[in-house]
């Protein structure tokens, strides 16, 4: 899930299996000033690496070594925005959402920012 907690940070969040199943979350190290015009938000996980990488304009601003030991064959829904907790709905307009079998790059997300409106 990508999404924006209370302060206006960025979040990329992994879980899956319930309550008791796992969850990794991470954070832009700064709030993006999401009223200032477009923004290239992406969430990377890499299964072999076992990493999660989040990205914000096409640079790499956080990554979190998982516990997850392979990726899993999707059985919820893909949410692009937060409900409860700390996250909430964002009021952002997405654009060419995309889904990946497999992790990009630095320079695949670095590309795709470049190409963004």
């Amino acid at each position: 899930m990508l999404a924006q907690n209370t302060a206006g940070n960025a979040v990329f969040e992994m879980s899956w299996g319930g309550g008791g199943g796992q969850n990794a979350q991470l954070y832009s190290p700064a709030p993006v000033a999401y009223g200032s015009g477009w923004h290239h938000l992406v969430g990377v996980y890499d299964g072999p690496a076992m990493m999660m990488y989040l990205y914000v304009d096409g640079v790499r601003v956080n990554a979190l070594a998982t516990t997850f030991s392979a990726f899993f064959a999707i059985q919820a829904p893909i949410r692009v925005s937060g409900t409860g907790g700390t996250l909430f709905p964002s009021h952002a307009v997405l654009d060419d959402a995309r889904l990946y079998d497999r992790a990009l790059s630095d320079a695949e997300v670095l590309a795709l920012y470049n190409c963004a409106p």
